[in-house]
């Protein structure tokens, strides 16, 4: 009896031994699982839509009508929203005023001035509040008297960028000086710095190319594929006249960016090519419901400038921009012309240089390569207004003399073109000693 007890004991403790052995082996195979299953795990998002805009409330005026719906797409196969990666690039600081200006220094309490902020941040903040606006369901705004999520700060292309994430929106800040760097891209030997120091810009290439980094890493960070719309300001002045400087250069950078993509990846992205201060001259033409959505946007944007103390400007003109939304679609692969008539400047274009930059009394336009008659020199105001035109026999030659000396100072586009539309076009300065 005691043999067979003893032995019953023995089964009973090689059973409970065999039983933790195999639930330790099915733990350790479980674990596996899950950390095979996390390496290989599917992305969170099925597509991205990039806004390159140069301050912080273009998207909102000019392109919120799309942004609005790419932060708040709805998967159906899921049933879920957000199925979409919205990424917001801003290239400049917005304003950059003297602290003495009514804008450049804010105060949360305008009694104490260790809470005082740069103009800048404050738009940086109201940009947030328009983000959160609209992927918060609820409607429920953030408010500036809330804490936001806080910051991060990346390297992209040897600079120091910084983001901010919230929800299905990454944005990226490149803080660079308003109302310069339209002007710094085509001047040799210039460099531009971001007006809080972080990092600097040695040239148009280099901005260019951190655009273009900017775009490989989000569109490969929790995307399923190449999945990619662009959206710019349009950098045709026939069809976006009268617009801003820093606006028509985040476009033409954005553009070009794309380009470099397209060449390496062999896909024709889908490019919306946006109206922006022209808008107020163009009718009507979209829904109450769509303008609802932009007055919510730049509404979110402007209270949180006054949470700060700070100038917020939504006047009339603001509210004739939220009632329109006028854009074309091109994709990466179309070429200058009638159709596309803007300079993509890479390498398949002419590119231009002029020099002295700014100018006094003449300057010369030069080209890479000696371009053959014949072609036509058009200078205009940065508005578009025709200021000077001259049909040109070059014979091959690769630089033009521009006299200046009866040109008010100001800023200006020196435009060539051909049969075929502009092949060619370059901001420059006049500026009379």
């Amino acid at each position: 009896m005691g043999y067979f007890c003893g032995m019953r004991a023995n089964i009973k403790i090689q059973y409970q031994l065999q039983t933790l052995v195999a639930r330790v082996l099915v733990l350790i195979a479980l674990l596996g699982f899950n950390i095979a299953f996390a390496q290989v795990a599917p992305p969170k998002y099925s597509g991205v839509s990039f806004y390159v805009i140069a301050h912080q409330d273009d998207w909102q005026l000019f392109m919120g009508s799309n942004a609005f719906k790419d932060i708040r797409a709805f998967d159906h196969s899921t049933v879920q929203f957000a199925s979409n990666k919205v990424v917001f690039i801003y290239t400049t600081a917005g304003n950059i005023h003297d602290d003495d200006d009514k804008k450049s220094c804010v105060c949360k309490d305008p009694y104490d001035t260790s809470s005082r902020l740069p103009y800048w941040k404050v738009r940086e903040a109201g940009s947030k509040n328009s983000i959160h606006l609209a992927a918060c369901r609820s409607g429920k705004v953030q408010g500036a008297g809330f804490p936001y999520a806080p910051n991060d700060e990346v390297t992209i292309n040897g600079h120091t960028i910084t983001r901010y994430r919230f929800k299905n929106t990454v944005s990226y800040y490149l803080r660079m000086k308003t109302g310069e760097y339209g002007y710094w891209t085509y001047f040799p030997n210039n460099q531009v710095n971001t007006v809080d120091n972080s990092s600097n810009y040695i040239d148009w290439a280099d901005f260019v190319n951190t655009l273009y980094y900017i775009f490989k890493e989000e569109m490969t960070n929790d995307v399923k594929d190449s999945s990619a719309v662009f959206n710019f300001p349009d950098i045709n002045m026939e069809v976006n006249p009268e617009d801003h400087n820093d606006h028509y250069l985040a476009g033409r950078a954005g553009l070009i960016a794309v380009r470099l993509l397209t060449k390496e990846t062999n896909i024709a992205y889908q490019q919306n090519l946006f109206v922006d201060y022209y808008l107020s001259k163009l009718p009507e033409n979209i829904s109450l419901k769509n303008c609802q959505e932009k007055s919510s946007l730049i509404g979110a944007y402007c209270l949180s400038l006054l949470d700060y103390n700070a100038w917020a400007e939504f006047d009339d003109l603001y509210l004739e921009w939220t009632r329109r939304s006028y854009y074309r679609q091109v994709n990466s692969t179309t070429l200058p012309g009638t159709d596309y008539n803007c300079l993509l400047m890479d390498m398949d274009t002419l590119a231009l240089k002029i020099y002295p930059n700014p100018a006094n009394n003449i300057t010369w336009l030069k080209f890479n390569q000696p371009l053959k008659s014949p072609v036509e020199l058009r200078i205009t105001t940065i508005s578009g207004a025709m200021v000077f035109k001259e049909n040109l026999n070059l014979d091959e030659q690769n630089n033009i003399p521009i006299n200046t000396s009866g040109y008010q100072n100001g800023n200006y586009m020196a435009i060539i073109a051909n049969d075929n539309g502009i092949i060619g076009q370059i901001l420059f300065q006049v500026s009379h000693y």
